[in-house]
């Protein structure tokens, strides 16, 4: 394959910016220059680096205590989620997933693929799938036998994306997130757990026979297997020529990465699809052997369990503890019918979480919320005994995510249509020239906002968002009904935009709750409720916003925070867990984490509550039952918290308007500079390099380790 041929579809004039086009031919022209230039560039080091033996350069990126863990730490990689943005998102997981295992690839030499179940959305998404012919048959909860193929789609500048097809456990669905007490066609009641452990146990089947390592290829010789066929040169995979050595498919890897890595720049419009596809059905391998897995959240981590021993034994297993919701089951009812393994001897319940817990040799989880978890959030729940073993251990590590660029404030598309504006590359340097731009910026965009959403144009207002599910547990959605209305028409300058609410879907009394809102002749053009909105609008949203409501009771890391603070929006904030560890509010009792002091104040908290008492009496009040007096009491003083920090915000944008200026500039520069996924990917080293450390043991043991038994 040319070179020209990989530079060409990107290089094009209608992929250039949208900036770009209206400058004319000669600017066009410049820009390709430039593009091709930085390509030079990038080759020319993928070409050193390659002579020099290092997979891409990363001193820029790594410490140098840490780059020894990296080199021992494997390359090759697997990231087992259900969650992928755009395609099927529930929260923060699918963001996560769509960036993490790039960002691995990029600064850190890792080559970490992505594992799914073939979701509808992903059969309408446009890429284009190969069959890979491997299939495998298991015995469903209803006691009839299922074919589940593997299935691959190598995207361009994206990591190679395995899902695996069933219809009737996940074709039908847009997410595997449904509620115990309804049926789905096909499956009944109780389908997300099915559905879950149908995913785990074909995933535990599928991943030997991704490993490149001759060996465990033998091993995943599947019996429904198609071997791949013998391959001539116009149907290998990757298109690379039959007899081509290793070195030079290493460079044509390493430059084909350099272009994908340059696709943001060369084309705002993303492409989506697959472009060079196998002819043949054969899977794409790892180059070498397997290093480790990575389970994204408490649905992946079953196929720790159902693994083969003898392929899991050289696997490093690594687990995301992103939420405490777990799916137990009665044992009998999970492994006897329906053939899972058991967890662990003398275990009466099959806990998905405590499974991924006791079974990681590494833990990523926020560690303000692992103490909390560890000190009785709730209660004596199975994992709890797990979480601690491994805390005890060291093998639990703190959690750190970035953002994407499509938050960014600078050069931003999404900010630059529409009466949106973005903000120029010297911003963030310089306080007294950045701080009159800001307002500007701010004030800008809350018009184009305004519009947008259907509110009343003023300049001047500020704009209250809320940017989540209604879930009255986690999010404390309860707390904004009780104060929002109440609170708008005691502050005329107010305005509110309440994003994330199906109306269709929601329970009566938040559908009653947004009826009466917007038949209220004071806040007519003062409340907006756009329902579910994308990423491109959660960008324009907070950006003419001047705060963001997050009053979560718990909140495993989240991402609306980071993304509010990125382009300006002060995230008010139950100051816990991943909230407490990303937003600073000087003077409230709390110390400041080390990498948010240099800052100052990024936000603003409210005064802490009694969170399992707050449970409790949402128990009441959801289940119908209705709260006795003193559950009552405990659900009005948590709203009422609510509403001191509104009260507190607005007089900080009305009374003070230069402090709340400079609370924004604060969180900008924080946002942007601790949370950049280059810099967070160099956290990934340490429980990357543990999870292989542990796997070496248990090779060199000869025998499955458990720190519980």
């Amino acid at each position: 394959m040319q070179i020209d041929n990989l530079v060409r579809p990107w290089a094009h004039k209608s992929a250039l910016p949208s900036r770009g086009l209206a400058e004319g031919s000669s600017s066009r022209a410049t820009a390709l220059q430039s593009s091709r230039r930085c390509l030079s560039e990038v080759f020319r080091s993928a070409v050193g680096a390659l002579r020099a033996g290092r997979p891409l350069p990363t001193g820029d990126v790594i410490p140098a205590a840490d780059r020894e863990a990296l080199r021992d730490s494997g390359r090759n990689g697997l990231w087992v989620t259900v969650e992928l943005a755009p395609f099927a998102v529930a929260g923060g997981l699918g963001q996560v997933s769509e960036t993490a295992p790039e960002v691995l690839n990029q600064y850190l030499g890792k080559d970490v693929r992505v594992m799914m179940p073939h979701l509808r959305p992903l059969k309408n998404s446009g890429l284009d799938f190969d069959r890979t012919g491997v299939t495998t048959t298991l015995t469903g909860f209803d006691g009839t036998a299922e074919t589940f193929e593997l299935l691959q789609c190598a995207r361009p500048g994206k990591p190679v994306l395995y899902t695996i097809e069933n219809e009737k456990y996940f074709g039908s669905q847009d997410l595997l997130y449904t509620p115990r007490d309804k049926a789905v066609p096909g499956i009944g009641e109780d389908a997300l757990f099915k559905s879950v452990m149908m995913y785990n146990r074909a995933a535990s089947a599928f991943i030997p026979a991704l490993d490149g390592d001759k060996q465990a290829a033998q091993r995943a010789a599947l019996p429904t297997a198609r071997p791949a066929a013998p391959q001539s040169e116009a149907s290998r995979p990757s298109g690379k020529p039959v007899g081509e050595t290793e070195g030079r498919g290493r460079v044509r890897e390493l430059f084909a990465r350099a272009v994908a890595r340059l696709m943001p720049s060369l084309n705002k419009t993303e492409k989506a699809g697959c472009d060079e596809q196998p002819a043949a059905p054969s899977v794409e391998r790892f180059d070498g052997k397997l290093d480790f897995l990575i389970a994204h959240d408490w649905l992946t981590s079953p196929m720790f369990n159902e693994l083969d021993p003898q392929h899991a034994e050289g696997l490093g297993k690594i687990f995301f503890l992103h939420n405490t919701y777990d799916e137990a089951r009665d044992l009998d009812y999970a492994c006897r019918v329906n053939g899972l393994k058991a967890p662990c001897a003398g275990a009466t319940t099959y806990s998905p979480l405590r499974i991924g817990l006791e079974k990681a040799d590494a833990v990523i989880g926020n560690a303000f919320y692992v103490e909390r978890l560890t000190s009785g959030l709730v209660g004596d729940s199975a994992f709890v005994g797990a979480l601690q073993a491994q805390r005890d251990a060291g093998r639990v590590f703190d959690m750190h995510h970035g953002l994407s660029d499509q938050y960014s404030p600078r050069d931003n598309p999404n900010l630059r249509e529409n009466g949106y504006t973005d903000l120029p590359a010297g911003f963030g340097t310089h306080a007294a020239r950045d701080l009159p731009a800001l307002d500007g910026f701010k004030q800008r965009n809350r018009l184009a906002m305004q519009r947008e959403m259907g509110l009343t144009q003023d300049a001047d207002a500020v704009v209250f968002s809320w940017i989540a599910r209604p879930e009255p547990y986690q999010k404390g959605f309860t707390m904004l009904m009780d104060q929002l209305g109440d609170f708008l028409r005691q502050n005329p300058k107010a305005q509110a935009v309440v994003a994330g609410i199906n109306l269709e879907k929601a329970p009566a009394d938040v559908q009653a709750w947004v009826e009466t809102l917007r038949q209220d002749p004071q806040l007519q053009g003062r409340v907006s409720f756009p329902g579910f909105v994308d990423n491109q609008k959660v960008v324009r949203l907070a950006a003419g916003s001047s705060f963001l409501v997050l009053p979560s009771t718990y909140e495993p890391y989240g991402l609306s925070q980071l993304e509010a603070m990125r382009v300006g929006a002060l995230p008010i904030v139950h100051a816990v867990d991943g909230l407490r560890a990303t937003v600073a509010d000087p003077g409230k009792g709390l110390e400041t984490p080390a990498a948010l002091q240099p800052y100052g104040r990024t936000g603003v908290f409210m005064q802490p509550f009694d969170v399992p008492a707050f449970w409790n009496a949402l128990d009441a009040r959801t289940k119908g039952q209705g709260p006795d007096a003193a559950q009552q009491a405990v659900l009005d003083n948590a709203s009422r918290k609510l509403r001191n920090a509104l009260d507190e915000a607005m007089a900080l944008d009305t009374h003070t308007p230069a402090e709340a200026t400079q609370a924004r500039w604060n969180a900008m520069r924080y946002v942007e500079e601790q949370h950049s996924w280059k810099k967070i990917s160099a956290r990934y080293v340490a429980p990357i390099g543990a999870a292989k450390a542990a796997a070496r043991e248990r090779s060199l043991l000869g025998t499955r380790v458990s720190i519980t038994a």
